[in-house]
């Protein structure tokens, strides 16, 4: 008896098992119209775009508990201010988006781009005006000049080499030692292994300054929180977070997409997964393979890391009339500059900025007060004479090692161009788009950058999607080079600004050039791979473009903010 009840307990519990899991498998993976990988602010910035166009069955799937990705504001200390962890400034405050976005959404902006108002410090002694003066000469004069007739030679037919190769060259030629070489290694820093947050044996010497980068007008910080922005955008949108995305599967006319919670179907994808991802080839998937031309362009540009930390102490000891605090230390890259963030937020906070291998080694380094305590180390060499107080509340942030971002943002690696950031902004089979900053090539490795890269994808989606000419697609904001054109015609620009475009076939476009159609005689690719701007037949408006959407009839038009 006992055991007919068990064989009954058990085959009931059988068939309850198979009946569950058959429901599930008819229910199958969950279907969206167009699914969004990724809420930072290009995920964000492209599905409030395309619920604007009219689309309301649009998902984003997010691997954080949060919303922003490389936004991401600290309030854990202090109700008055934010701390901005990732990405700090507008770079260019006028006919910039973001700045539409910040006054749309109350994210109060304040004026931070004085880097002059600096105090240099070599040990614990203050360097006199002739030897800042002689560093500045040395670096944007001497040096300029060095690497300029080292570029001609690339642009003559050598192949394209790293900074550092140059800056080794240079030292070894002016003879540079001692304070002087400590002196024009600083700069190095300073001016440029900041900016790009690479070394300079990882920066291409041919490209690294032809980015577009900043917009016209201020710098400007957010005292309140970036991320006011982000949460702004995302509100109403259909976010679902901890969903980590592990594999996309675009072989059939239904894109399959696996994720670590349950599997999805769209018709359209836009992956705003960053570059530092992308580079990580156990981290997604992809059916079939990524052409091999868009593999190439994620392996040539590099992933550059800024880590900051953040020191809120309960005074200020430092030299608070300047707004940036710099050492030039030792060890060239460790612990440069800090940012004095008193006379902005009313309160005794020192931000510190460490980029590169430097900065990966922080990533590498799992205790944050080892962290604290070495810039704790630099500033009691500083301020030699004071007993430092011990910072009330600290954050050190690793970008390198987040699963999720990789490092910071994208620059130009040895032999990369501005054509690879464009090969990453491709779409595949017209139902699977990128967005992101390092898809970007008027502004990669910004915040409008990656912004604008969402909007674009978003006004492509609906170009196929409902089939728009190429001149609807400009009315619409989407910009000259991206335009989409019927099978066998391709994007022709405009000359001299190659603000202006139209889909024709090659053979048609000699033609037009030969009759006196004013043409770029390049293509988009053509132009932004080449290796001496001025050989072009455009000027390189693509390279140093100011201002989006100035000249748009209809859709997203950005007015200069005075």
């Amino acid at each position: 008896m006992i055991q007919l009840k068990l064989a009954l307990i058990i085959a009931v519990f059988l068939f309850s098992s198979v009946y569950s899991q058959s429901l599930v498998a008819a229910e199958g993976p969950e279907h969206h119209k167009i699914i969004v990988i990724g809420a930072g602010i290009s995920g964000l910035g492209a599905a409030e775009k395309l619920k604007e166009l009219g689309y309301d069955d649009v998902v984003i799937l997010e691997a954080r508990d949060r919303i922003g990705g490389r936004l991401w504001s600290d309030r854990s200390y202090g109700d008055s201010y934010a701390l901005d962890i990732g990405a700090s400034w507008i770079h260019g405050n006028l006919s910039n988006p973001i700045t539409i976005l910040a006054e749309k959404y109350g994210a109060e902006m304040t004026p931070f781009d004085n880097f002059d108002s600096a105090i240099i410090y070599d040990g614990n002694e203050e360097i006199s005006d002739e030897r800042s003066e002689a560093m500045e000469t040395l670096y944007k004069d001497d040096f300029k000049k060095f690497y300029l007739e080292q570029r001609k030679q690339i642009i003559a037919g050598n192949p394209d080499k790293s900074v550092q190769k140059v800056v080794d060259d240079f030292i070894k030629e002016k003879g540079l030692q001692n304070d002087d070489l400590k002196d024009f290694l600083f700069m190095l820093v300073w001016e440029l292994e900041g900016d790009y947050a690479g070394d300079a044996s990882e920066i291409s010497l041919l490209y690294f300054d032809y980015m577009g980068y900043k917009m016209k007008g201020r710098e400007v910080v957010f005292l309140q929180g970036y991320d006011k922005i982000a949460k702004g955008l995302a509100e109403g949108l259909d976010i679902r977070n901890n969903t980590i995305v592990k594999e996309i599967d675009y072989n059939d006319n239904i894109i399959d997409i696996k994720t670590s919670n349950q599997d999805f179907t769209a018709n359209y994808v836009i992956s705003t997964m960053p570059l530092g991802v992308m580079k990580n080839k156990t981290a997604v998937t992809f059916l079939p393979n990524l052409p091999s031309e868009k593999r190439d362009a994620i392996d040539k540009l590099q992933m550059g890391v800024l880590n900051k930390v953040y020191f809120v102490f309960p005074e200020v000891f430092w030299d608070d009339e300047y707004d940036w605090i710099a050492q030039i230390p030792d060890e060239k890259g460790h612990w440069v500059y800090f940012a004095n963030l008193h006379n902005l937020t009313g309160e005794p906070v020192l931000l510190a900025f460490n980029t590169g291998s430097y900065a990966r080694e922080i990533d590498s380094e799992s205790s944050d007060e080892i962290i604290i305590q070495q810039g704790m180390d630099v500033l009691q060499e500083i301020y030699d004479d004071s007993v430092l107080p011990r910072p009330l509340y600290a954050n050190v942030t690793r970008w390198g090692s987040d699963d999720f971002a990789g490092g910071s943002y994208s620059f130009h690696g040895i032999g990369s161009t501005n054509a690879d950031f464009y090969e990453l902004s491709k779409p595949l089979e017209k139902k699977l788009f990128f967005a992101g900053e390092a898809t970007e090539v008027r502004y990669p490795a910004t915040v409008h950058g990656a912004y604008m890269s969402g909007i674009r994808e978003a006004l492509r989606v609906q170009a196929i999607d409902k089939q728009y000419l190429a001149l609807q697609q400009i009315e619409n904001g989407l910009l000259p080079e991206y335009v989409l054109c019927k099978e066998g015609l391709e994007v022709a620009l405009f000359a001299p600004d190659a603000k202006e475009s139209i889909c024709v076939k090659s053979s048609t476009k000699e033609k037009l050039i030969e009759r006196g159609w004013n043409l770029c005689s390049e293509t988009v690719e053509q132009i932004l791979s080449a290796k001496d701007p001025k050989s072009l037949s455009c000027k390189t408006s693509l390279l140093t473009y100011e201002g989006y959407g100035e000249d748009k009839k209809n859709g997203d038009n950005y007015k200069t903010n005075e």
